[in-house]
């Protein structure tokens, strides 16, 4: 929204608004927006992504672009301002997640190394209509991706009974493979937690049952 108000305010009401979406390479999500307007100065082109850096005057913050910058780096992603042969061109580039169909009968598997969560989540999921198989290592949960072909989705713990992690299992896995749903109580900013929101939703502890339903049906988390 932030890049759409300010091509706006380039092009001054006159003018026309690009906005374009394609996949790269299974990896990434390419969002373009292009503006008619008079594009960037070279002031701007230098120091656009700084904060507080603005060309409106008093009227402006300068945090719009730096606001965009930061979510985008946060997410794992990359941004980069240019001028068109007429008007400014932004790009973003943000790490590529497939959504999922939700699937009100299928089987989950649920790597947890706490029991009482584990208790406490399993119960979440029948009452959604799950069957649910459970793990507490990654050691575990692979042995059960390999035998049970019918599991649907693996919702996992990032911190896990042994040394691996749930991201760490993730990586191993085929991205052909079950849809991954992260759950932590770790902060947004702790790098486990960063490194998993690369890999796919992260759902934050605690959550009751109408938040675990609602990611599982939209397919997407924080």
């Amino acid at each position: 929204m932030n890049l759409i108000l300010n091509a706006h305010d380039a092009i001054e009401s006159e003018g026309h608004i690009t906005v374009t979406v394609q996949e790269v390479k299974t990896t990434w999500i390419e969002f373009i927006v292009t503006d008619t307007g008079p594009g960037f100065s070279k002031e701007a082109l230098d120091q656009g992504l700084d904060p507080f850096f603005t060309t409106k005057g008093v009227e402006g913050t300068g945090l719009g672009l730096t606001m965009v910058y930061d979510m985008v780096k946060i997410s794992g992603g990359e941004m980069a301002i240019r001028n068109n042969y007429a008007g400014a061109r932004v790009v973003l580039r943000l790490p590529l997640r497939k959504g999922f169909l939700h699937q009100a009968c299928g089987m989950v598997l649920l790597v947890e190394d706490n029991p009482d969560l584990r208790d406490t989540i399993r119960a979440m999921l029948t009452h959604l209509g799950h069957s649910v198989v459970e793990a507490a290592s990654a050691t575990e949960a692979r042995q059960l991706i390999a035998g049970l072909p019918e599991i649907a989705l693996i919702l996992c713990d990032l911190k896990l009974e042994g040394n691996e992690t749930g991201v760490d299992l993730a990586q191993t896995l085929d991205k052909a493979g079950p849809p991954f749903v992260f759950m932590t109580s770790l902060p947004k900013p702790d790098e486990l937690h960063q490194n998993a929101l690369r890999l796919g939703p992260v759902l934050p502890k605690p959550f009751n049952q109408d938040e675990l339903k609602d990611l599982l049906q939209n397919g997407y988390g924080e």
